[in-house]
Parts: structure tokens; sequence; C-alpha cells
């Protein structure tokens, strides 16, 4: 049990921050892509309340998505997700 919010906390700490190459640049592309799925994935999958935690993210991913407004956009919670 305390392993599985273990691992939760680091995803979450790992989508609460955005991702950059050696040369500083911004990570993207599609193994970029599986990996930020892993992470998602591993967090809810490690939750202890996962209904409640999909719940408060759907409530937050709503209110930030109308703000990507350009190609170079990302969530403000979990930056790691751009447009």
């Amino acid at each position: 049990m305390i392993l599985m919010l273990f691992s939760a906390e680091i995803c979450k700490g790992f989508l609460s921050r955005q991702w950059h190459t050696l040369n500083g640049l911004p990570e993207f592309g599609a193994v970029y892509n599986h990996q930020i799925e892993s992470l998602v994935k591993t967090y809810f999958t490690n939750v202890t309340n996962v209904l409640s935690v999909v719940e408060s993210t759907a409530k937050w991913v709503e209110n930030e998505v109308p703000m990507l407004q350009s190609k170079d956009s990302c969530l403000h919670t979990f930056p790691t997700i751009t447009k």
C-alpha cells in the first residue's frame, strides 16, 4: 500500500514539471508521449481513491484546456501535457 502511494506521488511529481532535452529544448515526439502515457497510467493505477482523483482531475483539466491557445501551450497543473 505504501509503495503504491509512493509510486503515485513520484508519477505526479514527474507530470508536474516540464521535461527538457540536454540542449534545454522541450521534449516532444512519440517516445515522449509514450513515457507520459505510462506515468499517467501508473498514477491513476496507484492512487488510493481512484474515483475521487479522476473526478478532481477532470475538473481542473476542463478549466485549463480552454487556456491552451498556442501550439506551445501546456496545462498549468501538469505542464508535461501540451496542446
